[in-house]
């Protein structure tokens, strides 16, 4: 590594430290101490003064006592860390939005957390008109699976549930495996449901190991294999029809990968457990 390269990682890394201080988040106080510390450096010494001088000057931080002892991250600090990490799943960001209202809300009276306070927790800003839509779907999202209810018409506040406690804490996944019912409503003759009007099927299937999957190997396809993955999740949550060719909008991914049709096929059709007529 060139001495070049090393100042760049030395720089990130600090930058790193107080953003992981700060939670993420802008305004939260950070001790210069603490920060030199995690970084096994001297908070008095020439080096630690040169990088927080850095990112002073770069708009990365704001000094609130003289040397460093004390300073926050900005919101372009923020920007700047979260833009090298890897890019999270959709259902990451559902399940931090989720835990960000547990923390949250847990000590308040009523539990009641707005979106503004939720939003930096995901590094969005409520109040950008992108974000903002983002974070409404998953307000939505949450409140829909009775995680979550709302304070006040619309999504602008929210308050977690019981259900959304056991999510958060691992339980609703621990129950009876997870175990959902679902209603393939077509004749599906010739399959191994038999040729039947429609069957009932109990699925245990690991959506999070397959979006995993999408994540490594779904190339140009990764969002659109996604989507297809999230429309099941959805029918089988809510119990709803999977009427035959439904999933046919998604049949130029679904063919380019055939270990996803695979994986959604045995889902649905291996724990097939009576037919109907």
């Amino acid at each position: 590594m060139t001495e070049i390269e090393q100042r760049k990682s030395r720089r990130l890394q600090f930058l790193q430290a107080v953003y992981d201080l700060a939670e993420g988040t802008p305004g939260n106080p950070v001790q210069g101490q603490d920060v030199a510390e995690r970084l096994g450096r001297d908070l008095h010494g020439d080096e630690f003064h040169g990088l927080a001088y850095f990112h002073e000057k770069d708009g990365n931080t704001q000094a609130l006592e003289t040397n460093w002892g004390m300073f926050v991250i900005t919101a372009k600090g923020i920007a700047e860390i979260e833009s090298q990490a890897a890019p999270v799943s959709r259902r990451e960001r559902r399940d931090a939005f989720l835990r960000a209202l547990y923390d949250l809300g847990r000590s308040r009276p009523g539990g009641s957390v707005a979106l503004e306070e939720i939003a930096p927790r995901l590094g969005m800003d409520a109040y950008n008109p992108a974000d903002n839509v983002e974070l409404t779907e998953m307000a939505r999202y949450w409140v829909e699976r009775d995680c979550a209810t709302r304070r006040y018409a619309g999504y602008g506040a929210l308050s977690i549930t019981s259900e959304g406690i056991d999510e958060v804490e691992g339980n609703r996944r621990l129950e009876a495996g997870s175990t959902t019912n679902f209603t393939f409503n077509a004749p599906v003759h010739g399959s191994v449901i038999g040729t039947h009007n429609t069957a009932e099927l109990t699925n245990n299937f690991d959506f999070r190991a397959i979006e995993q999957r999408i994540e490594r190997e779904g190339g140009e396809d990764k969002e659109e294999l996604k989507r297809s993955l999230a429309y099941v999740e959805r029918l089988l949550e809510r119990g709803d029809y999977l009427d035959r060719g439904a999933l046919s909008q998604f049949s130029g991914a679904m063919e380019r990968h055939s270990w996803f049709t695979s994986s959604v096929m045995q889902a649905l059709l291996g724990f097939a457990t009576q037919a109907v007529g």
